[in-house]
């Protein structure tokens, strides 16, 4: 046994000194791992492990660069023919994506979502994976539902619809007027809960300096929120849904829109008035403003 062991110590000295030196050599002469540090640090000098590694991260990591699929081409003709049905839409950036993932990381949404909307940049993504009906196809109609629901919450209702809008506006003036109940003097605002809150005086206490047409879409905002059931309501919906419905017509596009969606679209349509853009129509044309829209786009340009 106890040369069992010393053959075994042999062995591992003689194993630990080609390691360590050369033949014939002592310690720290060379040796196996000497000889695979000299040509390691050889390789390295020649160049030889140039593209392995790398200590920076690439500037489109996480990022597809592959070149447009079918289906991000055919979103993009619906989004050209959405931009070409309303003018106004012009001065939005959209853009079409694969997936969420093609989107820069601090703007990136849900892997889910089918689309994403940054005010601050005027920037609008749509994914086209989750842009695909139950049999996996290409679902352009969603497509044009997610730009029409978007643009509606920034441009408003009545911009959109043009003249379409006339015969809403009409109705909820006449059906909402409080004949004088509701005046300067009354209160300076109502409260979602309050009798008048959804009428069109209490609007005109809140926003005094805007159209009528805005005025009306905020009734009906208030009404979505208070009153669903609202006859007045009821007809708003009706007539959008027409008007959606002639407009896809026209772009070639199928759409099918729920009354819940429907009631969504018009409750949104005073939102950009919530925020006081429409009281920013000249800030919008500053320098100021404009340089900040770009330099957000050209963050995410840099990114991308």
């Amino acid at each position: 046994r106890a040369a069992g062991v010393g053959a075994d110590s042999g062995r591992a000295a003689i194993l630990i000194q080609s390691l360590v030196s050369k033949e014939s050599g002592g310690i720290g002469d060379g040796g196996i791992l000497q000889a695979i540090l000299d040509d390691s640090r050889s390789l390295i000098e020649d160049g030889g492990l140039k593209g392995l590694f790398s200590m920076t991260t690439p500037a489109n990591a996480g990022v597809s660069v592959s070149a447009p699929s079918e289906s991000v081409r055919r979103i993009q003709a619906v989004v050209e023919r959405f931009k070409s049905q309303f003018k106004g839409t012009s001065a939005l950036d959209i853009r079409v994506v694969s997936t969420t993932f093609d989107i820069p990381a601090r703007f990136r949404p849900s892997p889910f979502a089918e689309g994403v909307f940054h005010d601050d940049a005027g920037l609008v993504y749509l994914v086209t994976m989750n842009l695909r009906n139950q049999r996996g196809d290409v679902n352009e109609g969603r497509a044009f539902q997610i730009l029409l629901h978007e643009c509606v919450g920034h441009f408003g209702l009545s911009q959109m619809m043009g003249e379409k809008f006339a015969g809403i506006l009409k109705a909820v003036k006449q059906a909402t007027s409080t004949k004088g109940r509701v005046t300067d003097e009354t209160r300076d605002t109502f409260q979602p809960g309050d009798k008048d809150y959804a009428t069109w005086d209490a609007v005109k206490l809140r926003y005094p300096d805007v159209s009528d047409s805005e005025l009306a879409q905020e009734v009906l905002a208030r009404m979505s929120e208070t009153d669903p059931g609202s006859s007045v309501l009821g007809y708003a919906v009706a007539t959008v849904r027409q008007w959606v419905r002639d407009v896809a017509r026209a772009m070639g596009v199928n759409v099918m829109v729920s009354t819940s969606e429907l009631r969504d679209l018009v409750a949104k349509a005073s939102g950009y008035m919530r925020r006081g853009d429409n009281l920013a129509d000249e800030r919008a044309n500053t320098d100021r403003e404009r340089q900040q829209k770009e330099y957000y786009r050209r963050e995410c340009d840099e990114l991308m």
